[in-house]
Formats: structure tokens, C-alpha cells, sequence
């Protein structure tokens, strides 16, 4: 649109069509407060323009952290209970609740500190006493 070929009369519509929307605008508003007034809410804080975009996905609860040496309570008294055989890191993973990486993860820095926990497979391991 190029301002310079608009005409007077073309600026007349443009200008009331613009009241117009305006008016509607005024009304949906007028409309949205009363609702709110049945919703419990305050006509008073009612907004103009478009309402808000309403969530669609429900939020999971953050989960906490855990304690400093909770995963090595875990995956020793997990390891004692299997024996001799042993279980493989996505045995541990399913039974903790924990990602398999973080386990395998975990036997590569602090398992290996521990003496008692023998590798007797391929990413299996076991406690041997």
C-alpha cells in the first residue's frame, strides 16, 4: 500500500472502519468482565484484547534432588541382594529409576573406588566380597 495513492475517501473508510473495530473491541471487554463477574473474579481487573493462551500440557512436579551418597547406598544394597552374579547396569537403572548413563557413569568414577565391585560381564557387575 503506497500512502501516496490513497485518496480522501479512501482515508474517510479507513478511519471509521478503525472506530468500528474499536467499538467491538470496547464491547468484547465489556463482555469478558461480566463473564469474570460469574467466575468468581473482578470485573475491575478485566483486560482488553486477546485473552490469555490457556496451558495445554499439565506441569510434572520437579523432583528433588537427592542426598549426597543415596546412589551408592542404592547400587551397593542392590549388588549385595544379586550375589555372586551380578547386575547389568540396565537392571540397576530399571530397578532405581535412574538414567542407565548416569549409572554407567557412576561404576566408571565411584564404583571403581570401591574394591568390593568386580566388573564379571560386559556392564555387569557384582559384588564380590
Amino acid at each position: 500500500m503506497n500512502l501516496a495513492s490513497i485518496s480522501a475517501s479512501d482515508f474517510v473508510k479507513i478511519a471509521r472502519l478503525l472506530k468500528a473495530k474499536e467499538a467491538l473491541l470496547a464491547k468484547v471487554a465489556d463482555i469478558d468482565s461480566e463473564l469474570a463477574a460469574f467466575e468468581g473474579g473482578s470485573a475491575k481487573g478485566a483486560r482488553r484484547g486477546r485473552p490469555a493462551k490457556a496451558s495445554t500440557t499439565p506441569k510434572a512436579p520437579k523432583a528433588g534432588r537427592a542426598k549426597r551418597g543415596a546412589m551408592k547406598d542404592t547400587i551397593v544394597t542392590l549388588l549385595k541382594e544379586a550375589g555372586k552374579t551380578g547386575l547389568s547396569v540396565k537392571d540397576i537403572a530399571a530397578k532405581t529409576g535412574v538414567k542407565g548413563a548416569n549409572i554407567y557413569a557412576w561404576f566408571f568414577t565411584t564404583g571403581k573406588k570401591i574394591k568390593e565391585i568386580q566388573k564379571v560381564g560386559k556392564s555387569t557387575h557384582a559384588w564380590v566380597e
